[in-house]
């Protein structure tokens, strides 16, 4: 997606949802991270301009960096360090956000932005870094009770209960 592209026909919906969000990923790879936020972004926007089509960017609370409020409002902008270690992946969709919008205000192209938090799917790697995996994979190896916590922070308190192993995780009420 960081290279230009034509799309023959009618699109109705452009649906940027690229980016490696594994810590592991893009941390390893964090110049392709900035060029899915950075170029992929524009890219993708520039086809949803040309063909008149709904926008859809999937992106992240990593927006809000180390946020020093919980839980957060759309209105909070975040605490993010964008010279870090983690800043490839949170400038970049920081930057995707800024992008969409700008598209949005000075182009009118209809946009939207979804912004994902705590996500699991069966197919993700045991290492895969990011909080829910290593929930799952301590239910794995052996919790009866299938009942974790994690204190993210003072505030913030994540649990979850599992009926099978490779379902996604509910949360407990």
């Amino acid at each position: 997606m960081t290279e230009p592209f034509l799309v023959d026909g009618e699109v109705g919906y452009v649906f940027h949802l690229a980016s490696p969000a594994s810590p592991p990923d893009y941390l390893k790879h964090p110049i392709e991270t900035l060029k899915v936020g950075s170029i992929a972004t524009m890219r993708t926007l520039d086809l949803a301009m040309t063909k008149r089509a709904k926008y859809l960017l999937a992106s992240t609370s990593e927006c809000y960096g180390d946020p020093e409020v919980s839980p957060q409002s759309e209105s909070y902008w975040g605490h993010v360090n964008p010279v870090g270690p983690r800043s490839v992946y949170d400038e970049a969709k920081r930057f995707a956000e800024a992008t969409t919008m700008a598209y949005h205000r000075y182009h009118g192209v209809d946009t939207h932005i979804a912004r994902i938090f705590n996500t699991y799917g069966p197919r993700m790697r045991l290492n895969d870094g990011r909080r829910c995996r290593i929930l799952c994979f301590r239910r794995s190896a052996g919790n009866a009770d299938g009942v974790w916590r994690w204190k993210a922070d003072a505030e913030f308190l994540l649990c979850f209960r599992f009926d099978r192993g490779d379902l996604p995780a509910q949360p407990v009420r």
